[in-house]
């Protein structure tokens, strides 16, 4: 077991990554600053995982938290939880999966985009 911040993490890889997001109501302004300011910690964080990434935290907090990638990140957590229809907001991680869709839909198909799959999700 190795127990890193997401900036000692940096460049490396493990099977299983356990990441608490330490984001609750109490917390200091400047830990809460410093982690809407540095989106690109948590992927960094989520994105080293090579099988399974398990994210901790105060949900209820982080979907009203109003840091744009930490609330995001809570929606999509409710979505595999809760195996609710993906929402139109964040359905597509870029425009190549938005046109790929919609082909598909014209050709008569019903994809599901972001599909919960094993804690990830299928594009």
């Amino acid at each position: 077991v190795k127990v890193f911040t997401a900036n000692k993490f940096q460049g490396d890889e493990r099977d299983v990554i356990l990441l608490s997001l330490c984001l609750g109501p109490d917390m200091p302004p400047g830990a809460r600053n410093f982690i809407a300011e540095e989106k690109r910690l948590l992927n960094v964080a989520v994105s080293r995982a090579r099988a399974v990434c398990h994210v901790f935290g105060n949900e209820a907090y982080a979907s009203r938290s109003g840091i744009p990638h930490i609330e995001a990140l809570a929606r999509r957590v409710r979505r595999a939880r809760d195996r609710e229809p993906v929402g139109t907001d964040d359905r597509f991680d870029s425009i190549w999966e938005r046109r790929l869709y919609e082909a598909l839909r014209a050709r008569g198909l019903e994809p599901i985009p972001q599909y919960p799959v094993g804690g990830r999700f299928l594009d």
